[in-house]
């Protein structure tokens, strides 16, 4: 006997349906790779500033990667002083490697306004100035003559999140560090979703019991 499913399972269906592709759509990524003699980072997806408040204007960072130290801190565009905007807080690894030391990168570039990137000195967003929230995102960063063992990073995937959320960072094998571990995290959303499908299947369970 296969049970029937009633207006409300069809409405927590429709609104898992809707999590799950506002999950996949509504991220960004950053990706580190080894080319040759150089290491590449870009970015791309969109990024939403819900669940952030912003926290400071006039800075003005460059390009720059940091493993641990302060905390990670990644920027990827021009890879001169560029004005942007932070908003806290964001949640994630404190550290993507075990380098203490901020490494400039040799060139860079982003869309038409600056700067992307995370500071977690201060679990912060970067963004740039008078960025819309929900935008596409594009920026690139190179850093000539270097190895991700150089730059002191440590292989694996790191995500960040705020509101709902999140910017992932992939960082490939090998690495030159070993003491920082990459923590696997889940998304405000990706909680949501697993709730409800819990629900789900407690829901299903009743009405099983019920139905005999």
């Amino acid at each position: 006997m296969y049970p029937s499913f009633g207006p409300f399972w069809r409405t927590l269906v429709a609104c898992f349906l809707f999590g799950y592709h506002f999950e996949t759509q509504a991220a960004a990524t950053i990706t580190f790779s080894q080319v040759g003699n150089d290491v590449q980072a870009s970015l791309t997806g969109t990024l939403s500033l819900a669940g952030v408040t912003a926290d400071g204007g006039g800075i003005t960072p460059n390009a720059r990667v940091r493993g641990g130290g302060l905390g990670a801190n990644v920027v990827l565009g021009p890879h001169t002083n560029t004005a942007a905007t932070s908003y806290s807080p964001i949640s994630g690894p404190q550290s993507i490697g075990c380098s203490t030391n901020t490494i400039d990168a040799s060139s860079g570039s982003a869309g038409p306004n600056g700067p992307f990137g995370i500071n977690m000195s201060g679990n912060r967003l970067i963004v740039p100035v008078g960025f819309v929230s929900g935008s596409n995102v594009s920026a690139s960063a190179t850093w000539t003559g270097a190895s991700i063992s150089s730059l002191g990073l440590t292989s694996g995937t790191y995500v960040y999140t705020w509101g709902v959320e999140s910017l992932t960072i992939i960082i490939p094998g090998p690495g030159g560090c070993q003491s920082a571990t990459a923590i696997p995290t889940l998304s405000e959303r990706t909680v949501w979703m697993l709730g409800l499908m819990v629900m789900m299947l407690i829901g299903w369970h009743f009405h099983r019991e019920r139905s005999f």
